[in-house]
Parts: structure tokens; sequence; C-alpha cells
């Protein structure tokens, strides 16, 4: 845990190859809270929302043995068939894929699923791909409230989400206490740089979860680096982050995002972003 929060970690520190019940006691063995699925634009992982009942519950039952949780989705397979596609059959997909995440979280008994915030990906952004990502997200809130599971947008690698100010902007168009932020960190501080801390003062109440992710900021004109970047070898300011989110009052989940490296130790990559995560939190908060 961090003070009142919990710690979890995201599925992809695992390598593809563990299987859940290895991840699931790797991760208890590390005193992680919970982790987070991640059903992305992979085929193998898309097919997930398809999961029979049975196999759900598997899973849950898995993580419940355990003591380790599975706190939220991490739906970033709208990338790959965005709700603001110009292609109404990409967009029929979409809305698919939203209906079985949901269901799947429902049976699962997952309290949040992280919408990533793209408009579009793989296609030029427009006012009209806008007006269908913001049509389709108030017909996915509709659904967090039959579900009673909460819709968190993240601020995501791309300028059409990159602030929590652009979250506001969003959530300000749709009426609906469904609906929520999930702040990166990471992708925050690579395109706000000396503005991240008034973006988590601009979410307030309304952040549900924050990514712990380490990027770099773009030079000479460059792109920002936003994943595969070692703690403590990029731009975030942890400590000033965790000091902020204290003085906020801020007590739901962190997760730690990482991605596993082939060439290291699982549990030795794993082990040292805990380490880290931990000590800039002691150096945040001065405990």
């Amino acid at each position: 845990m961090l003070g009142a929060s919990v710690l979890g970690i995201y599925e992809k520190a695992f390598p593809d190859a563990m299987s859940w019940q290895e991840k699931i006691a790797l991760a208890s063995h590390l005193e992680f809270d919970f982790i987070e699925l991640s059903i992305d634009e992979r085929d193998h992982r898309l097919e997930r929302l398809w999961w029979d009942e049975g196999k759900i519950r598997s899973l849950k039952d898995v993580a419940e043995g355990s003591g380790v949780g599975v706190q939220s989705i991490c739906l970033s397979g709208h990338r790959r068939y965005p709700f603001g596609s110009h292609d109404r059959k990409i967009r029929a997909t979409a809305r698919e894929m939203m209906e079985r995440a949901f269901a799947f979280a429902s049976v699962a008994g997952i309290p949040l699923i992280q919408l990533a915030g793209y408009d579009v990906y793989y296609e030029p952004s427009s006012e009209q791909s806008h007006l269908h990502f913001l049509a389709a997200l108030e017909w996915a809130c509709g659904l967090a409230a039959e579900h009673q599971i909460l819709l968190a947008l993240e601020t995501m690698d791309t300028d059409y989400l990159s602030s929590v100010t652009k979250y506001r902007a969003i959530r300000a168009q749709i009426d609906t206490s469904w609906l929520s932020v999930y702040v990166d960190v990471g992708n925050l501080t690579a395109w706000a740089k000396d503005d991240v801390l008034c973006e988590l003062a601009v979410g307030g109440d309304e952040i549900a979860q924050i990514h712990l992710k380490e990027t770099k900021t773009g030079a000479d004109g460059s792109l920002p680096v936003f994943r595969d970047v070692p703690f403590g070898t990029g731009c975030v300011d942890f400590p000033a982050i965790f000091n902020t989110l204290d003085g906020m009052g801020y007590t739901n989940p962190y997760t730690i995002e990482m991605w596993h490296n082939a060439e290291e130790d699982t549990r030795a990559q794993i082990e040292a972003a805990k380490r880290f995560i931990e000590e800039q939190y002691r150096k945040g908060v001065g405990v």
C-alpha cells in the first residue's frame, strides 16, 4: 500500500507466456494489492471479451484465493476499434467490445474499466470523429450506470486527451456520475511538463485511479517517449506528484504501469519498480 491507497501492478509487467495463476502468485508474493487486467488490441487479448462466465469466474476465484484482487480492466483494445472511427462497422465493433467489457467486469466483480482516451488512433482525427466519440461515450456511461461499474477515461499519449483539462471539457458535455478520469502521470508529465501538479488539482475528486509510469519529454522537437522508460531515468517528478496528491486527500488506487523486458528477470524488474515507487512516495509525503 501507499499510505491509505492500495497499490497494483499492470498485467503487462509479466510475460505473456506466464499463466494467470503464476502472475497472481508472483503479485501476491511481492505484496501487491491487485493486478490490472489488460485487454489490448491484440487478438489473444481481445478474445478475453468473449470468455464464458465459467472462465471469468475461474479467474476471479484464483485472484480472490490469493488475496490479490482485480481492481480494474485496462481496455486499450479500442485503439484498434475506436469509437470515433469514420468506418461505421468499426464503430459498431467498438460498442460491442464495450458491452462485452461491462459484462466481463460484472461477472468478475471488477469495479472500474479504464477507457483509452482516443477518438481514433490509426485514422486522422476530425470534428466528426470527435462527435462519434462523444456520442459513444455518453452511451457507454449508460452501460456503466446499468452495471454499477465506473468508467474512467485515461490521459493518453496522443494530443486528443493529453490532459485532465481536456477530460474536463468532455466531462462537461455528459450528464453522468459514472464517468471519471484515470490519470497517467507519465503521459501527463510528457505533455504538460511544468503544469502537472496543476493538472492533478484540476482532476480533484474525479481522479478514480492513477497509473505510475515513467516517461521522457521530447527534445529538439521530437515526440515524447511514452513507454519502456525505466523508473528513475525519465522526467516524472514522483515525490512532487505524491506530495500534491496527499495534500488533495487522494486515497484511490495506484497502479504501477510497466512492460516486461524479456532480457531481464521478471521478478527482479517488478521488485525494483515497486521499491522505487515506495521510496518516491516516502520522499513525497515525508514518511
